[in-house]
This record gives C-alpha cells, structure tokens and sequence, in this order.
C-alpha cells in the first residue's frame, strides 16, 4: 500500500544517511570547515556545493542536503559529514578519474554515435553504475541495427593511484535478418499490396534505414497499420497478429502475419438529429459525405463531425 510505501522510503533514506551525518545538539553554527580526502577536487568546489558556511546558523536538514549535493558532483564514493566541537568534517573517498575512455571493435557504429550515448567520460569519476549503463546503452544502440548479440567487456587499467583507462571492448557478433516477411488470410489483397503497407523489410542489397532490422516494437506498428489499412477500406472487424520464426543457422527471423479479414460493410441509411433549430436537419446533410452504399470509412464520418463542430 501507499503507506507501506511511504514508510520503507523513509526508512531507506535514514539508513543511507545515518551512517553518513554526525552531529550534536550544537551544530547550527559551525566555526570552521575541515574538508579531508579531497585530493583532485578543490576545496573551492566542494564548499560551493554545500549550503552551510562559516560563522552562519543553519538548519539541520543542511547537513543532509550537503552529502546528497556531494554525491551529486559525482567525484566520491564516499561521503561522510560530522559536527565536532563547532567543526565541521567532511570526510571524502574520491573515486577513480577516467583519464582516457577507449573505443574497440565497434564497426558498425562510429565512437562519436557511441560516446554521445554513454555517459562515462574523460576526466569524469570511474562508477561502477554508470559503466552498466553504458553497456545496456550499447547493447540496445546495436539492437536498434539488427546486432542483437553484441558482448562490451569492461577493461579498466590503473595509470596512476588517482586515474584510470577505460576501455568498451566491443564483440559485435552477426548481424540478425529478416529472412522472410509473409500473410496469412488476406483474401482481398494479395501479399505486395501489404508489404506497400508496412515498414519492415526482408534483408537484401538494397536494405536502408535499419528496415529489414526486426524489433517487436516495429511489428506492432506494422500490424497496426495493416489494421488500419483494412479498416479505412470497410473492414471494421479486421484482426491482425503476428509469428515470428528465428533461424539460429542463418540468424535470420521469418514473419508471418496472420489477418482475419472479416466481412466488407457498407453504410446503410444516413440519419441526422437536431434539436437545434438554426441547425436544421436538411441544412446538416450536405455536409456529410457518405451516401448509403458507400464503402465504410471511418474517416469520411468523422469528418462531417468536425464541420459540424467548427
């Protein structure tokens, strides 16, 4: 429940921060500052992320405030801040800088395309938490062109005992196909009518645009638009779903899309009611399009609505 919720969050952030903040019942005004640990960050910068100052009373909450802001710089590992004697300690573990992030074995993506998604840097803290991300990052950015096997190994070499080398070693492995894209159950339109419909492609020479890469996402869309295809041609009750078939020898996917066409309508008569005199029935029809007869098309009846709205 929400209050269970509310109660563990609670709970959890006392437990991150209790280990991390000391202080007595004399800590509103502090008559200095000690920061230690701090080896490659000023202690310019770290004071100009702390709301306490010397000499100036300030709530306890501050002292809280202050490690989150700290941790927020993203240069330490470890923050500890306790009131001694009017001192203010801040005591620092600074994590590993990146000296230099190397790229290696990405030749279907270029290293500016994948350090605009990562997140780990040059002269930037080395985190474990962030170099997990950057895997996840490169592994759905090789996905999104059909690489949907790619192995990043992580190779960290210390330089010295403040910096390190980080290098994304990247397998690429074999890029996945669309062998084969089918239909099942059109009966009124033949297979490269619908293919004219969808956006997904069977791979080839002349494949661009990540088009013949599968996703699930893009199946979805597809199905859709057949939907829609169906449905804009008098087809309300159309039913659309897909199969797919992987191939580990070949790597390749085949699509089958399966369509329950249903039957073609057609409007019947056409009614309008008014209860509003200046909008007279015989003065409303012409603005509907759709004559008994026609194919049903959701599209020229929602429009007469429109006209009528404006």
């Amino acid at each position: 429940s929400f209050s269970r919720t509310l109660v563990g969050f609670f709970v959890l952030s006392y437990v991150i921060f209790a280990a991390s903040v000391v202080h007595g019942s004399d800590s509103s005004i502090v008559n200095d500052i000690k920061i230690r640990g701090a080896v490659n960050v000023s202690e310019q910068m770290i004071l100009s992320h702390i709301p306490i100052t010397v000499g100036k009373s300030f709530p306890e909450e501050d002292l809280d405030s202050s490690v989150k802001s700290l941790y927020a710089m993203g240069y330490f590992s470890d923050v500890k801040i306790k009131v001694v004697n009017s001192i203010l300690i801040i005591n620092l573990v600074e994590k590993k800088i990146i000296n230099h992030l190397f790229l290696s074995g990405n030749n279907n993506l270029t290293d500016n395309k994948l350090r605009e998604l990562i997140h780990s840097r040059d002269s930037f803290g080395y985190d474990e938490y962030t170099v997990k991300d950057d895997i996840r990052v490169i592994k759905e950015a090789y996905a999104s062109i059909g690489y949907l096997n790619v192995v990043v190994n992580v190779q960290k070499y210390s330089i010295s005992p403040t910096f390190v080398n980080l290098t994304y070693a990247i397998d690429e492995g074999v890029k996945t196909t669309i062998d084969s894209i089918r239909f099942m159950g059109n009966k009124s339109y033949s297979h490269a009518r619908l293919k004219a419909v969808i956006s997904l492609k069977t791979s080839g020479y002349f494949s661009f645009s990540g088009e013949d890469v599968y996703s699930r996402e893009r199946v979805r869309s597809d199905e859709e638009s057949i939907r829609k295809f169906y449905y804009d041609r008098g087809y309300a009750a159309v039913k659309v779903s897909s199969r797919f078939f992987f191939d580990k020898a070949k790597n390749s996917y085949s699509l089958l899309f399966d369509i329950d066409e249903g039957r073609m309508y057609r409007v019947g008569n056409i009614a309008i009611q008014s209860t509003l005199r200046e909008f007279a029935n015989n003065k409303l029809f012409p603005l509907v399009k759709t004559r008994p007869g026609d194919l049903y098309d959701p599209r020229k009846i929602e429009e007469p609505t429109e006209n009528i709205s404006k």
